[in-house]
């Protein structure tokens, strides 16, 4: 009964059969277990997952898949800086948290699982000049 009633009160479209919300989410949940599974670890249970089946895909994604140099953005300090493997997520808006919201992911380790940044900073290990 808890989990009719949960469907049931996030229904955008109570009067229809279909419950959009509920069919959203599990479409989203198969899509991050496909696209986001990390060695035994399942899609569903990696951050970017978790992001991608709350949110929805991102509008505009920036991938840097290896270590390298980049050019740091004025806000977090400009200049060349040895990055680490991460991803950029941009969300025009995201409801209950506000209007351009990124998140970012790191793989500091270089294996392929990557972790919600704490900091834009995480990305970085080194200013190069």
């Amino acid at each position: 009964m808890f989990i009719e009633q949960f469907w049931r009160r996030r229904d955008p479209t109570p009067p229809t059969v279909a419950n959009e919300f509920r069919e959203s989410y599990y479409q989203r949940l198969a899509e991050a277990n496909d696209r986001f599974a990390w060695g035994a670890v399942p899609g569903w249970a990696t951050d970017r997952a978790l992001i991608y089946i709350r949110y929805g895909a991102p509008v505009h994604v920036t991938t840097h898949p290896g270590r390298g140099l980049v050019e740091r953005p004025a806000a977090e300090g400009g200049g060349t800086a040895l990055a680490v493997p991460f991803e950029r997520w941009e969300y025009a808006r995201v409801e209950g948290v506000g209007q351009g919201v990124v998140f970012e992911f790191v793989d500091p380790e270089q294996t392929g699982e990557y972790h919600l940044a704490q900091s834009p900073s995480d990305k970085y290990l080194s200013a190069a000049n």
